[in-house]
């Protein structure tokens, strides 16, 4: 390997590993302020969503927390890309306009749970796995 892909190997590394800290960071913030177990927690530091009844409504105090919401506790398409583009900031707004409008027709669906728990928890899990599905959160960023 010669030195220039040497270097950009390390960075794409240090970039990996900066993305993932600050991302824990405001997830273990989200954990303390939704007062999460220590079994939910660590689910959900894996980027995994907990199935669990006290997970359940962690996950709906996410979508509080991270204004997702309307006033009615349904999902709210604008106010949820915003929360997307602050905390996922280092993806294109490409990528995450399609998981949110993903999320929103699922949202539709299930709009007789909003404001529930069971609410709270098939959101997360569908938009985590909209956020796998489009490699979010098993590669780097694209610029």
């Amino acid at each position: 390997m010669n030195p220039t892909n040497c270097i950009c190997v390390i960075v794409l590394f240090v970039s990996i590993f900066a993305i993932s800290k600050a991302n824990n960071s405001r997830i273990v913030d989200l954990n303390t302020k939704c007062g999460a177990n220590a079994e939910d927690s660590q689910v959900v530091l894996q980027y995994r969503v907990p199935s669990t009844d006290t997970g359940k409504c962690l996950m709906l105090c996410f979508l509080k927390e991270l204004d997702m919401l309307d006033s009615n506790q349904k999902y709210d398409e604008v106010k949820s890309f915003q929360a997307f583009r602050n905390f996922w900031s280092a993806f294109t707004d490409d990528v995450l306009k399609a998981v949110n409008s993903a999320a929103a027709v699922f949202a539709k669906g299930i709009d007789s749970k909003s404001g529930t728990c069971e609410y709270g928890y098939e959101i997360m899990k569908f938009i985590n796995a909209e956020f796998i599905k489009n490699q979010l959160l098993t590669t780097t960023p694209k610029q």
